[in-house]
Parts: structure tokens; C-alpha cells; sequence
């Protein structure tokens, strides 16, 4: 097919080859997100013990990713916000990552070992994803204690007085969503029928069950690996 000529050819031409340029952005912009959701509990894994080394090989190739988005034209202001948002999040966990790895250089770091006894005798009921069609969903024996902790769910700041965080908001919907595809793909499960309608509908209806059984004003959404599975969860707070 010839090249078009006319100006009008050219310039539909043009704006699509841009719109096709800037979606490949977007998904990239999205699985970096994912890698940082899932750097920050691999981080959260080693300060707690259950990893004998930091995360250093995943770190260096999420800077790799986020230094590649930094090149990105300033053209789109949806998509340079995100990214401007991404690098800005970025610098702040990588400062408390660095400051806590040189506490434990210093031998100044110690864990919470009365906070973690008493979750342990007071753990409260999570409430597990259900598994897309054709998949069994992950269970545990009854009373059975998580073997690993999972990301944390995005920093939400509550001033008091004021309505309590949405654990349901879409933002917060996405960014989890995003974490347990990701964590599904390292442990190299099928995620072609995991839809980001199907786990949202299965948090809108386990949530509110489990804010109004325990009175509690939020949810953690935890993303963790167990036995070779990939498993998603939501955990009152109290």
C-alpha cells in the first residue's frame, strides 16, 4: 500500500500511529506500577525475616523500567501525571527501604515481636478471592496462619473527623488488581480469564461482609505467594 499523499492521509495517519504510541506507554505505565506493588511486599518479606536477602536483582530492574519512562515526551497529561505520581511514590519507598536497610546495618532495626504475638492470637478471618471459572480457589486448613505477609495496600492518610478511607475505590481496586496478575504471571499461572470486573465484584461483595462482621472502617488487601499459587486476600482492619 502506497504512502498517502495527501495532507489530510498523512495527518490520520499520524494520529493514529500517536494514539498506538501512547497505549503501548499506558501498558507499560501499568505493569511498572505492578512491579513497584510487588517490590514493596518482597521488601516487606525480607524486614520481616522470611527472606534471607533484599529484593536487590527485582529493585534494579523496576529503576530500569521507571528510568526508561522518564525519556517519555511530556505530550499526554494523563499519562505524564501518572508517571510524574509513579517516580514520586517510588523515591519515598526507596528512601524508608534504604533508611531501614541501614538500621539493620547498624544493628539499630528491631521487628515488632509484641505486635506480631498478638496478631497472632487475635488474627481475624480473611477473606480469599474467589478463583476465576475453571480454577479451584486457594484454601487453608482451618485456623492456619498465612506463611507470608503481602504487599501492604496503597498508604491511605485518615484525618480525624473526616470519612474513613473507600476500600473499594477503584483506584485502590486497580492498583491490587494489577499486583495479583503480576504476582499470578511470576508463579506462571493462566490469567487470561482473570478479569478486572470479576475480582472487583468478588471484593464488592466480601468487603462490606467483612467491614460490618468486625466494625472495622477498612480492608488490607494482601498479595502473596503460597505454595506455588498466587492468592489474594482482604484483611479487616481493626
Amino acid at each position: 500500500m502506497p504512502p498517502p499523499t495527501r495532507p489530510e492521509d498523512k495527518a490520520k495517519a499520524s494520529a493514529a500511529a500517536a494514539a498506538a504510541s501512547w497505549a503501548e506507554v499506558a501498558t507499560e505505565v501499568d505493569a511498572v506500577e505492578a512491579l513497584l506493588h510487588a517490590l514493596r511486599g518482597q521488601y516487606e518479606q525480607f524486614f520481616l525475616g522470611m527472606e534471607k536477602r533484599p529484593p536487590t536483582w527485582a529493585h534494579d530492574q523496576f529503576k530500569k523500567r521507571l528510568a526508561a519512562l522518564k525519556t517519555v515526551p511530556a505530550r499526554n497529561s494523563a499519562l505524564s501525571f501518572r508517571i510524574e505520581s509513579l517516580q514520586a511514590s517510588a523515591k519515598t519507598y526507596e528512601r524508608l527501604w534504604a533508611r531501614t536497610l541501614q538500621e539493620m546495618e547498624d544493628g539499630v532495626y528491631r521487628r515488632d515481636l509484641k505486635r506480631a504475638r498478638r496478631r497472632r492470637k487475635t488474627s481475624t478471618p480473611e477473606a480469599p478471592v474467589a478463583a476465576p471459572p475453571g480454577q479451584q480457589p486457594a484454601t487453608g486448613k482451618k485456623g492456619a496462619q498465612p506463611t507470608a505477609p503481602s504487599p501492604p495496600s496503597e498508604a491511605v492518610v485518615h484525618i480525624a473527623g473526616t470519612a474513613p478511607p473507600d476500600p473499594l475505590a477503584e483506584s485502590r481496586l486497580r492498583s491490587v488488581y494489577r499486583a495479583y496478575v503480576e504476582a499470578k504471571r511470576r508463579c506462571n499461572e493462566d490469567t487470561a480469564r482473570l478479569s478486572f470486573d470479576a475480582v472487583a465484584a468478588s471484593l464488592k461483595k466480601q468487603v462490606p461482609e467483612l467491614l460490618q462482621r468486625h466494625n472495622a472502617r477498612d480492608v488490607e488487601y494482601r498479595v502473596f505467594v503460597k505454595d506455588g499459587k498466587a492468592i489474594l486476600r482482604a484483611v479487616p482492619k481493626i
